[in-house]
């Protein structure tokens, strides 16, 4: 076994990576009049929770065939670009006028799309499991 990473693990924890900064980074600026502590920790908490998951979903996906890791793979790509996109945006074109709005709804959004990939992934996977299983045995059976 190579020790070489494929590309894409490699750019999705790196896009992870940049992505939590940034977005992080973008919520400190749209929210600097915010003087709570607690209430900047708690929103830092929420949005980087989706790319937790997505990283400890990754760490799962090692026992798993190449089409459900290629998927968390691409999760972190689209969920990390997305995020800082639409954070991005929100800077520089306030989207609301509440100027948290953006942070509520892009995480919520965010796990909603992970849980419908990765059912459809998981189910996905199965059939062909099952489709797999079925070939191989009608073909001993001859």
């Amino acid at each position: 076994m190579s020790a070489e990473r494929p590309i894409l693990r490699t750019t999705a924890f790196t896009a992870a990576l940049v992505a939590t900064i940034v977005s992080v980074g973008l919520m400190l600026r749209a929210c600097r009049f915010n003087d709570s502590g607690v209430a900047l920790a708690l929103i830092a908490v929420w949005i980087l929770a989706p790319m937790i998951a997505l990283v400890l979903a990754e760490v799962v996906a090692k026992r798993w065939l190449i089409f459900g890791r290629a998927t968390v793979h691409c999760l972190m790509l689209v969920v990390a670009s997305g995020s800082v996109v639409i954070y991005g945006l929100d800077v520089l074109v306030p989207l609301s006028p509440r100027h948290g709005f953006p942070y509520a709804l892009v995480p919520a959004v965010s796990w909603l799309l992970i849980a419908v990939v990765l059912v459809v992934a998981a189910v996905r996977t199965r059939a062909r499991a099952k489709n797999h299983v079925a070939s191989s045995s009608s073909d001993t059976g001859s």
